[in-house]
């Protein structure tokens, strides 16, 4: 029965199988059709900068459009699909939730049905008529245990099934009889001792009927039960069959409905969070045949090595089976997928799971993932990430992919601006991405009501019309930063080996990630992650090793004490040859040479570092190595240290001056480096020479960039952005004078006049100023001038006129239900609230403080009064259910402690406000939940608002009455959590389902509960059919004819109620849906009220007129004679409409300016000002100031330019003229505001408006000669 030391020893005599380099070598890759969109040619010849001002097809941003939420309409996304065509964009990429759980409603159609189909042919048509492509995302399809898409199309139907190893481990004690009780699947069962001895015992023949006998020899021992679990509905990569299946009927069948020219139109598919189900060690019936074929040795006697330490032959057991198992997964599953799309010329991309942080995911993350043509992550919350982006591009880099995913920025909220993502995408672009996913863009909004992990980017943005500026700028940069060959100097090896042989994988990990970021934030070093068989394909040139394109000078071993032996030979070599090999943390101790103990593997870590792992852990110090060709091997702990090291050893590719990160890509005979962090005017150094310039990707255009000079083997460059922008600096063939030096601030130009050269610019300070150029011959020649002093700066503070420019189309119901021809302008949802306690209170004045009113909103109030939280033993019964009104301003005694009654609001349509109950994942999901009562401390748990004990106790009284027109017969309709108690006219209800009888008239009503909960309690008239109202996201008992509706203070039912809110500037008229009778007043003066239609409802509709508008906001005050029980909001069931004209109103946030906190949309800035001759002679530049979210400036009735991002500042020289000019100023917002009242929880930041000081710059040229 024993696996002798022998066999395991053994292993270290057999070869090292070779990785299959030619299987993965891009070199080996067929090219893509020629015409595939997206995919760069790089061919000779070609006008990179004509290219990158119209770039070709393919390179624009591709929305993630949801096609969840309500049944599909053809006009629908039809309208939707010429918005995004009109904005350029060159694709789209649908997505499902095909997880019924997550969801909540059906697809309509079914995803794959008939007349899906026949939608898609349709869209995909409509697609190819733009020149768009269309494809669909694989998120959840795949998720095993799920009735999703894959289960329906018979991928999970068993066929495919897989299998994981895991283990059981169980001590024994020598003599002692074991009696082990066997999972299913038993695979392999062995012993080892613990307490000397070497080998395993094989123990397998003893299982028997699940259950091991086995009475172990001296010593103590450690059983190990190595089992295979098959999780229902998994899907094996191994299988031959798995990616052939996975085409045939998910991919293909795209292929089949869309054949002929048609097919041109299937681009960006794009598989997020793929799973199979099963992880870790995967198994099948042939693995080890498969193994022992590609390995040479059985590899079943040595399972237990996969989940227990048998010696040193551990990592490389380990080791060897990752290295099968992720081949057989690239072979039959990955590669197959990847070349249906490649073969097409689809860009087919990726989101996995870990986003490359993991890198065992698949077991080998790299290699796997490697197999798409874009690969890539998502970035949530408006967020860059370095190491994600490293991980997907470096992919890019080292195996030839066209282009790197962005998935961005998903739970950013619905108060996401332009700045924030641009930002973000710059920065993401910066480290790797070059294409822009925005997520998301919904089919549906369902009247706000719907979304998935929002906000939607695209077309309902206020900002929308403003974005065109924003999606070239990164068209502009997509395709720059995808064509030639990406180039940096450091190459961080990919720890996926310490993973495999758990050896410290966490260590390395975290070693590997810090280090990139500290080498490339901190000190401006790039570097892309390595994978072993780049590493082992690489060729060795000049102290480089050069693959793909790629030329880096110093590899770095992050805490890798497990690496392949083809990486140790490789740094070895690269040593030797003038190479810098760099160990971070822990050095090599096993491979898959031998494992551990492996004399020639310490003898290649001793040569290379001057210790052996074994030595460094004893303390062991010493100094880098040098080889006789100049190479450095250094054991270092410190990744500071590091960076020194690395900038002493080797000409760097990049030197920030004040600190500055870098990409830098090689196409044709250009150098192409887009830097940011480097602060404005500080000096960068380039190992680049020829013509220098600056791109700019919102205009398309280039300018020289004449301030540089030749140092340290390459040019230093004076940088002429702020930190905060991408700046391209781009080196051609060539040469060109230069300045070398000057006071300055600015140099705009270098022109020769007369044979003499003139150097142009802006000095902040008069005086003389000077200047050196060197001409293309090295000649230095200095130039001088006098700089004048420029006008001060205008400031165009004050009041400015404005004016509302709605943008919210609510044709499709995007924001509110039901759909309406009308744009959703100005509104008043939000009011001062309190009641009228004496005649002519004198509250329509224009200075009422309504500091001490009550806070409401239209559509909710008060429908009870709520004692509590109370202690469990609170005894307050028998007095509660006797009162027969309840006056708020005295308090209740209970056990000697005073309780002051609260007012518990709701709207009958919404129920709580800012809680419509369970929803889905992600987001709200068109529902609105019946229950309206909830008690507790409130907690958001992703999905809904769950309510936990209080400190206070868990014992709440609701009291309340309802008015019967006679005597009647009531049903209570009750929630999931009952009412401990309920008491009406003072006597209890023993049973609540019975009858409960009402008198005619007012009738109290006290509720106990001893729980913190949702739910809800409703009487009806017992007779009268129930019927949930028609309006949709409403409570069932919405205008629900058998419902009795409840009133809190039956004694005020007939005093008015008032309501103030200030409106935006410029109010002529209102209208006002009421359930009452209205009054109105604007900054006191009466208003024209004309009553309208009145409906079934009981609402009535009023008009009314300002007599006398005036340009500032108003001041308006509203008296409603309510309706019976119509407290607070209740009398106001919808937002009171505004029409507005221009007004005028100060600069800074709207949000914070009454009614128009709730508005989203656009708002005219427009101020007319004079200018001397001297303050429009030079450059003029308009200074925003600050805005949320964009603007758009048009100055003497021309088009200025829009702003999405910082510096809000446009150039208006040649605009202005002396005398009396006009600057307009369109601002658009974020949908923040609009969702105040919709119940998100991914609402964001209101901030909206020309924030300001807005000033006007006057700056004089200088000419230096």
């Amino acid at each position: 029965m024993g696996v002798s030391a022998v066999l395991l020893a053994g292993l270290c005599a057999l070869p090292v199988s070779a990785a299959n380099l030619e299987f993965s070598d891009p070199a080996n890759l067929p090219p893509p059709p020629g015409d595939a969109p997206g995919f760069p040619v790089n061919a000779p010849g070609t006008d990179l900068l004509k290219a990158f001002a119209a770039p070709p097809p393919g390179y624009g941003e591709v929305p993630f459009w949801w096609w969840t939420g309500d049944p599909l309409d053809r006009d629908r996304l039809l309208w939707q699909l010429d918005k995004l065509h009109a904005a350029g964009m060159p694709g789209v990429q649908v997505n499902y939730a095909h997880d019924p759980s997550m969801t909540t409603y059906p697809m309509e159609p079914p995803i794959f049905s008939e007349e899906w189909w026949n939608t898609w042919r349709w869209i995909a048509g409509e697609c190819r008529k733009r020149d768009m492509g269309i494809g669909v995302s694989g998120y959840t399809i795949d998720w095993p245990g799920r009735d999703n898409l894959f289960r329906q199309i018979g991928v999970n139907d068993g066929s495919l099934r897989g299998a994981h190893l895991r283990a059981k481990k169980e001590l024994a004690e020598g003599g002692t009889p074991l009696s082990l009780e066997l999972p299913g699947g038993v695979v392999r069962v062995t012993a080892r001792r613990l307490d000397g001895g070497k080998g395993v015992e094989d123990l397998t023949p003893l299982a028997r009927e699940g259950r091991l006998e086995w009475t172990p020899p001296r010593g103590r021992w450690e059983v190990t039960v190595v089992h295979a679990e098959s999780p229902e509905f998994s899907v094996d990569p191994m299988n031959p069959a798995s990616g052939r299946k996975v085409i045939e009927r998910f991919f293909q069948p795209f292929a089949d409905h869309c054949p002929g020219d048609l097919s041109k139109a299937l681009n960006y598919f794009f598989h997020d969070e793929l799973t199979f189900g099963v992880d870790g060690w995967l198994w099948s019936e042939s693995f080890p045949a498969e193994f022992r074929r590609r390995k040479g040795y059985d590899v079943v006697p040595l399972l237990a090595a996969l989940f227990t330490d048998i010696g040193p032959e551990t990592p490389k057991v380990r080791l060897d089976y990752s290295d099968v198992m992720v081949s057989l997964e690239e072979e039959n599953f990955f590669r197959p997928v990847f070349e249906w799309h490649w073969s097409r010329g689809i860009m087919y991309a990726c989101d996995p799971g870990s986003r490359g942080r993991n890198p065992a995911e698949f077991g080998d993350y790299f290699r796997c993932v490697r197999w798409y043509a874009a690969p890539g992550h998502d970035t949530p919350g408006g967020k860059a990430d370095l190491i994600k982006d490293k991980v997907s591009s470096s992919m890019a880099h080292l195996y030839r992919r066209p282009r790197v995913w962005l998935e961005g920025y998903h739970s950013l909220g619905w108060g996401a601006t332009p700045a924030t993502i641009f930002d973000s995408s710059c920065k993401n672009f910066l480290y790797g991405a070059s294409l822009l996913n925005l997520h998301g863009l919904y089919y549906t909004t369902h009247g706000g009501f719907w979304e998935w992990a929002p906000p939607c980017f695209h077309f309902r943005m206020p900002y929308w019309d403003h974005m065109g500026a924003f999606f070239k700028y990164f068209e502009r940069l997509s395709y720059l930063l995808s064509q030639g060959a990406h180039r940096c100097d450091v190459a961080v090896m990919y720890p996926v080996a310490p993973l495999e042989a758990d050896m410290a994988g966490d260590r390395a990990v975290k070693t590997a990630f810090d280090a990139g970021e500290c080498l490339y934030m901190k000190h401006g070093l790039d570097f892309d992650f390595m994978d072993f068989e780049s590493l082992e394909r690489a060729e060795i040139r000049d102290r480089q090793l050069l693959v793909s394109g790629e030329a880096y000078r110093v590899l770095v071993l992050p805490a890798m004490k497990a690496a392949r032996w083809s990486t140790i030979e490789k740094a070895l070599a690269f040593f030797r040859a003038g190479g810098v090999v760099v160990a971070l943390g822990a050095l090599p101790e096993a491979s898959d040479r031998a494992g551990r103990d492996d004399r020639q593997l310490d003898k290649a870590v001793r040569e290379l570092f001057g210790v052996t792992a074994e030595e460094a852990r004893t303390g062991k110090a010493v100094e880098p190595r040098r080889s006789r060709t100049g190479g450095v091997g250094a054991a270092l702990s410190d990744v500071d240290a590091a960076a020194a090291l690395i900038s002493a050893s080797i000409p760097r590719d990049f030197v920030p001056g004040d600190g500055g990160q870098v990409l830098h890509r090689v196409i044709g005979d250009r150098d192409v480096y887009m830097v940011m962090g480097a602060a404005r005017n500080s000096e960068c150094l380039f190992r680049a020479a020829g013509v220098v310039e600056l791109w700019d990707p919102w205009s398309g255009t280039s300018r020289p960039l004449p301030t540089h000079a030749p140092a340290g083997g390459g040019t230093r460059v004076r940088m002429p952005l702020g930190p905060d922008e991408a700046q391209l600096i781009v080196f051609s063939p060539g040469a060109a004078p230069s300045v070398v030096g000057t006071d300055l601030d600015e140099v705009a130009g270098l022109s020769v006049s007369e044979g003499r050269p003139v150097v142009t610019g802006y000095a902040a300070a008069p005086g003389e100023k000077t200047a050196t150029v060197r001409g293309a011959d090295g000649v230095e020649t200095v130039l001088r001038g006098v700089a004048e002093a420029a006008p001060p700066p205008v400031a165009l503070d004050g009041d400015w006129e404005v004016e509302l420019a709605p943008t919210l189309d609510n044709r499709w119901g995007d924001f509110r239900l039901p759909a309406t021809d009308q744009v959703i302008g100005g509104e008043a949802r939000r009011f001062a609230y309190t009641v009228e306690t004496a005649p002519a209170p004198g509250w329509e004045r224009a200075d009422v403080d309504t500091s001490g009113w009550k806070a409401v909103t239209h559509s909710f109030g008060q429908r009870f009064w709520k004692l509590g939280p109370l202690p469990e033993t609170a005894e307050a019964d028998a007095a509660l259910a006797a009162m027969t009104a309840v006056d708020p301003s005295v308090p209740v005694s209970i056990g000697g402690q005073e309780h002051q009654w609260q007012s518990y609001d709701y709207s009958t349509r919404w129920g709580v406000e800012g809680d419509p109950g369970p929803q889905g994942h992600h987001g709200l999901k068109k529902m609105v939940s019946d229950d309206f009562i909830v008690l507790g401390a409130p907690k958001y748990t992703g999905i809904f608002i769950e309510y936990q004990k209080e400190e206070a106790g868990t014992r709440y009284y609701l009291w309340t009455t309802v008015n019967a027109p006679q005597a009647m017969n009531a049903l209570a309709r009750m929630g999931n959590m009952k009412p401990a108690a309920l008491w009406v006219n003072g006597g209890r209800v023993e049973d609540p389902n019975a009858p409960i009888a009402l008198q005619a008239g007012v009738n109290t009503v006290l509720l106990r509960y001893d729980a913190p909960g949702r739910t809800h309690f409703v009487l009806e008239r017992a007779g009268v059919p129930s019927a949930a109202s028609d309006v949709p996201l409403s409570m069932r008992w919405h205008d629900n004819p058998a419902v009795l509706p409840f009133d809190p203070a039956p004694e005020a039912t007939r005093a008015a109620g008032w309501y103030r809110f200030t409106s935006p500037p410029g109010l002529r008229a209102m209208k006002v849906t009421v359930r009452g009778a209205l009054q109105a007043w604007a900054d006191g003066e009466p208003m024209a009220v004309e009553k309208g239609a009145a409906h079934a409802d009981g609402t009535v509709e009023y008009t009314a007129a300002v007599r006398t508008p005036r340009a500032a906001a108003a001041a308006v005050a509203m008296r409603v004679e309510r309706e019976p029980g119509c407290h607070g909001g209740a009398a106001l069931p919808e937002p009171v409409k505004l029409d507005c004209g221009p007004g005028m109103m100060p600069l800074g946030d709207w949000s914070q300016r009454g009614a128009l906190a709730e508005y989203s949309g656009g708002m005219w800035y427009r101020k007319t000002f004079s200018l001397s001759e001297a303050q429009t002679r030079g450059r003029v530049t308009l200074d925003l100031g600050a805005v949320a979210a964009s603007a758009e400036v048009i100055v003497n009735g021309k088009p200025a330019g829009v702003r999405v991002t910082p510096p809000w500042r446009v150039d208006v020289s040649g605009l202005v003229t002396p005398g009396e000019n006009r600057v307009e100023v369109l601002v658009c917002n974020t949908l923040a505001n609009h969702y105040g009242t919709i119940p998100t929880h991914y609402r964001g930041d209101p901030v909206s408006g020309l924030l300001g000081p807005v000033t006007l710059r006057v700056e004089r040229e200088v000419a230096l000669k």
